[in-house]
């Protein structure tokens, strides 16, 4: 397979403007961007913001800015951004049907040798790929917000996706200096939220066993296994998480008895409701946003504060 230059991001959010950051931090490659909602010179300003932040830090040189921004074009139309792609990125809404229809609406646009990724935190890659013709293709590169600064990517092996696919991706995201792991079957949660729910819901058990109360789960969590990555799951965009782990904690080995007399837990879907991190029911949502019912936005620093713990114990126990 021929070596990967020219890269196109479809979706141009948070991740999206990110990631084409990351690849366009290489001299090699030429980055085309597309959304249908976000204007180009928004896009740029993203990546700018995202660039003065480091500059400020002193991670990278006025030069190194200017020739980086180079290299990233906004186009005006999805057929002109894929046009010369080598890999397509998909970093649009965590909604099954518009990945798929992307995907098989990509085929018609790009090369024939072209790889399509999808960015998806946790849905499958064998369900996205399967309204396209040539699913072999189509891999799971999910990054880790913010792109730029977590080195880690997983790369995820659907039932389709041949070998070199895989192979080729991995290549070009180590050129592009981030950390990939292979992952050779498209489960739920793939590798590393599977290890990081694992992490929280033990915190949960720990303290409904009364095995020790919340603060020293807490000072374990903080001073303990998060000195060695372990910080909870992947931050993304709170909207992401409800879906997410539906997607997922089905999947994983249960909590215990905790929540399912009731039918509520993790198991089901059901969450906890919304709390602000001095564990108390936190404001309305704005109109539009969809709700956080899901206990992995407040798990996110549960293994760091003790009042959110024992908010989740609680719920679990049908108390809240």
């Amino acid at each position: 397979m021929a070596e990967i230059r020219n890269v196109a991001i479809i979706g141009a959010g948070l991740m999206g403007c990110g990631i084409a950051q990351v690849f366009a931090s290489h001299p090699d490659h030429r980055v085309t961007t597309f959304d249908s909602y976000t204007p180009g010179p928004v896009v740029l300003e993203r990546v700018r913001g995202n660039l003065a932040m480091l500059a400020g830090k002193g991670a990278i040189s006025t030069a190194e800015i200017a020739a980086l921004m180079g290299r990233i074009t906004p186009m005006e139309s999805i057929a002109k951004a894929v046009a010369q792609a080598d890999l397509v990125m998909e970093c649009i809404p965590e909604q099954m049907e518009l990945k798929q229809n992307l995907f098989a609406e990509l085929e018609g646009l790009c090369q024939p040798g072209a790889i399509f990724a999808t960015n998806t935190s946790v849905m499958s890659i064998t369900e996205i790929a399967s309204k396209a013709e040539s699913r072999h293709r189509i891999v799971g590169t999910h990054f880790w917000n913010p792109p730029y600064l977590i080195p880690l990517v997983e790369v995820v092996k659907s039932e389709y996706t041949d070998d070199t696919v895989v192979d080729a991706t991995m290549a070009v995201l180590k050129k592009a200096g981030k950390h990939p792991v292979r992952v050779n079957r498209d489960v739920p949660g793939f590798l590393a939220n599977r290890l990081q729910h694992a992490l929280w819901r033990e915190a949960i058990s720990i303290v409904e066993h009364g095995i020790a109360d919340a603060a020293p789960v807490a000072g374990a969590g903080s001073h303990g296994e998060r000195r060695h990555g372990g910080h909870g799951p992947d931050p993304v965009h709170p909207p992401v998480h409800p879906p997410a782990s539906r997607e997922f904690a089905p999947a994983l080995a249960p909590l215990g008895g905790a929540g399912a007399e009731g039918g509520a837990g993790l198991q089901d879907g059901a969450g906890v409701p919304d709390l602000d991190t001095a564990g108390r029911r936190s404001l309305p949502q704005a109109p539009g946003r969809v709700p956080h019912r899901c206990p992995v936005q407040a798990a996110r620093r549960s293994t760091a504060n003790p009042v959110l713990i024992n908010s989740l114990v609680a719920y679990h126990r049908g108390i809240l």
